[in-house]
């Protein structure tokens, strides 16, 4: 059994590779899940709720095509876990894309309640240091 919040956020990458990411959901993601794109991206979404979530991933698939998302880092942090993964894709028009996304993912009583998803790691790293009950005094 998966306990620390490392290890369910690792999983839920293992997951999205072996494609039983919707299961994952079933079982370990809060369905009021807060999904944030990567705020550097055109269209940066914030999702709410692990249905929409899900399908935001559908989204990018349609895009990307299906991409591979392995993990290279994972640390829990102060407020929540960070995780480096390096995906990869060939889009449809043939054209491979490989970058670095820079996650920092939130768990509550074992369920996933949020992912913030960023293309620099600095700022991740802070998101996930930050404590919020000090900032919002």
């Amino acid at each position: 059994m998966f306990t620390r919040d490392a290890d369910l956020a690792r999983l839920a990458f293992d997951s999205w590779e072996n494609g039983t990411l919707r299961d994952y959901a079933a079982e370990h993601v809060h369905p009021d899940l807060e999904f944030h794109d990567a705020p550097e991206l055109p269209d940066a979404q914030v999702v709410h709720g692990r249905e929409a979530s899900l399908a935001r991933m559908d989204s990018f698939m349609e895009q990307l095509g299906r991409f591979s998302i392995p993990v290279c880092e994972v640390s829990e942090r102060a407020h929540g876990v960070f995780v480096r993964v390096a995906p990869s894709s060939r889009a449809p028009s043939g054209v491979t894309i490989d970058w670095e996304v820079f996650c920092v993912m939130r768990f509550r009583e074992g369920l996933m309640v949020e992912i913030r998803n960023y293309f620099d790691r600095e700022t991740a790293l802070a998101e996930a240091d930050v404590d919020r009950s000090v900032a919002q005094r």
